[in-house]
């Protein structure tokens, strides 16, 4: 099986196909998603989890580029229009440091 720049061999582990990431075995995933709802956490997919991220990255001023490579999308525009919905918090903070860099004191 291979889906989103992981594959599972037939033990379940999971490879990540990116140089940077670390393999992630199906059973480690299944412990951590244990100890949440252990822990009275809603339970939560994967995908959600990926989607959080990027949406925390974006609004944190990660540059779309970088949080585009982390979640394997091919092209900027998929990343961008997927994560749409962060885009008016960015420009409020943008507008905010022009503001900053043209009307601030020295």
């Amino acid at each position: 099986m291979s889906t989103a720049g992981v594959s599972a061999d037939a033990s379940g582990a999971l490879s990540s196909l990116r140089r940077w990431a670390r393999p992630v075995h199906v059973a480690v995933m299944g412990c951590v998603l244990l100890q949440g709802a252990r822990a009275g956490l809603r339970p939560v997919r994967l995908h959600d989890l990926r989607h959080t991220a990027a949406s925390l990255l974006l609004s944190q001023g990660v540059p779309a580029r970088v949080v585009m490579e982390v979640l394997g999308h091919s092209q900027i525009s998929v990343t961008l229009n997927t994560y749409s919905h962060v885009a008016p918090e960015l420009a409020i903070e943008a507008a905010e440091r022009m503001e900053g860099a043209l009307w601030s004191a020295p």
